[in-house]
């Protein structure tokens, strides 16, 4: 059995981690782009970032800060899961680099696509799962508050918007797994 087989082989056998080796693909990509998420007005900083290291992983960080650098908006987690690809797939980087590129000229919901959120008990397949009460979101929505969406899974996401009245992102609705 070939080294690399082993190590894996016993990587899975051992908590279901890969062993990372000198050939697993490579992940590095950043895309900035200017977008409004406080106010209509506002001009604020997306970033959508993945790795560095092995694409299987990578970290996915999406952040969107004040001009002034002040985090508004946070979500880590391993990239992997935000993708339906196997983990040692040689077009990974360019899977992850388009990942980045189109969350970040995706992000900004369009007024025509709000999601319709429901609770939880009120759901059919496919519907966003309401976050927050009712009434916070219709309020959200009804002042005009720009809404980000991004991937939370291969098969999900979330919906965030700045609340004026707490000063901070909420998650508002999400979808999937």
């Amino acid at each position: 059995m070939p080294l690399r087989t082993a190590t894996a082989a016993l990587a899975l056998a051992f908590g279901g981690a890969q062993a990372q080796s000198l050939t697993d693909p490579a992940c590095q990509h950043s895309v900035t782009r200017q977008i409004a998420f406080t106010s209509p007005q506002a001009k604020e900083r997306l970033t959508v970032s993945i790795g560095p290291g092995a694409c299987h992983s990578a970290q996915l960080s999406i952040v969107v800060a004040s001009v002034q650098g002040k985090v508004l908006y946070r979500y880590l987690a391993p990239f992997k899961k935000h993708v339906a690809v196997q983990w040692n797939d040689p077009d990974l980087p360019e899977v992850a680099r388009k990942f980045a590129d189109d969350t970040s000229s995706r992000a900004l919901v369009p007024r025509s696509e709000l999601p319709v959120p429901k609770p939880q008990g009120e759901m059919d397949e496919g519907d966003a799962e309401l976050m927050v009460p009712a009434p916070v979101f219709k309020r959200l929505v009804s002042s005009g508050q720009p809404m980000l969406y991004h991937p939370t899974h291969y098969e999900g996401g979330q919906y965030v918007v700045f609340d004026p009245a707490t000063r901070s992102a909420r998650v508002v609705a999400q979808w999937g797994v």
